[in-house]
């Protein structure tokens, strides 16, 4: 269930306390839904509307396993249980394939009580930088 079981959320409003790699001065992004276009959702900076990114709920992904996020980088934002976790991975489109990917290394995760979240950067190899989604869609 997304943001506390409204699976039909507009949006939502997370802090990044600690700003996302490449944008760390900015620490307010709303989530939003793409109704039309579900599994994704568009993060969008709330100070510089321009900076945008396709995401999506790593429970969409075959690959959703293997993303093990350390109990070390939860507590960053006060996550003391998996389930109290929402997960996301970032979207890009391979210039080569053509094919949209996922970075299952670099996932955002956002503590769903307090809205506050991190982008966790995982040491893990075996995970792709660039996870095809028309292979692994759930």
């Amino acid at each position: 269930m997304l943001f506390g079981g409204d699976e039909h959320f507009q949006e939502v409003k997370i802090e990044f306390p600690f700003g996302l790699p490449g944008f760390e001065v900015f620490t307010h992004f709303k989530i939003s839904a793409l109704h039309d276009y579900e599994p994704f959702c568009v993060l969008q900076s709330e100070e510089e509307p321009a900076i945008s990114m396709l995401i999506i709920e790593v429970k969409f992904l075959a690959i959703q396993d293997k993303i093990v996020i350390p109990d070390k980088e939860l507590r960053k934002v006060n996550i003391h249980d998996e389930k109290d976790a929402l997960v996301f991975l970032i979207l890009k489109v391979n210039h080569k394939s053509h094919e949209l990917t996922a970075n299952t290394r670099a996932p955002l995760v956002i503590n769903l009580e307090t809205k506050k979240g991190f982008q966790a950067i995982l040491e893990d190899a075996t995970l792709p930088l660039e996870y095809s989604l028309a292979k692994g869609l759930n």
